[in-house]
């Protein structure tokens, strides 16, 4: 099954309105964000924080000294994604999956040429563990890596049910034959 292209426009209509989203989140968060604030406190030890982080690496500033090879690296996630999808692709699931990691690791791109670093602002403590700051193209990232997991997950399933009910069919031999 190939994939329409009204679906197509719909996954790049949605793809610029996430990219957006990310572009003025981060933006709030540089002219407005100067200091972190609380934004709820659970009695279960959960908080939740607006803080402002710069990152020039990856997940928690891992590969930092790497700016240039990691820059290199999303650009060509992001092309070998974008190929998949117009060319490849035949689910949508699969499609929709792969334009939210795409989108997400370019808000990240565009926040290195367009600030030199990106830009972390959301910021979960656990019981008195800080989890990490992060930003609203990570979180896309996450959700597209999760749909990813679970539409592949699913598909594989439904292959080995379908490879367990032709085993329990199979071709049935007439007495005559045998004899």
């Amino acid at each position: 099954m190939k994939l329409n292209r009204r679906f197509f426009y719909v996954l790049f209509l949605t793809s610029f309105a996430l990219f957006f989203v990310d572009f003025f989140i981060k933006q709030w968060t540089v002219h407005s964000l100067y200091s972190p604030r609380l934004v709820f406190e659970t009695p279960f030890g959960i908080d939740f924080l607006l803080q402002k982080v710069t990152n020039r690496g990856a997940a928690w500033g891992m590969f930092s000294a790497y700016h240039d090879i990691l820059l290199g690296f999303r650009v060509g996630v992001i092309g070998a994604l974008l190929a998949y999808i117009l060319f490849l692709c035949k689910s949508r699931w699969i499609a929709a999956a792969s334009m939210l990691i795409m989108t997400g690791a370019f808000g990240n791109v565009f926040d290195c040429y367009y600030y030199g670093y990106v830009i972390d602002m959301f910021h979960f403590i656990f019981w008195g563990n800080s989890y990490g700051v992060f930003n609203f193209a990570d979180l896309l990232i996450f959700v597209g890596a999760l749909g990813l997991s679970l539409t592949l997950f699913i598909k594989e399933k439904e292959k080995g049910k379908g490879r367990a009910e032709k085993k329990e069919k199979g071709p049935r031999k007439s007495a005559k034959k045998l004899r």
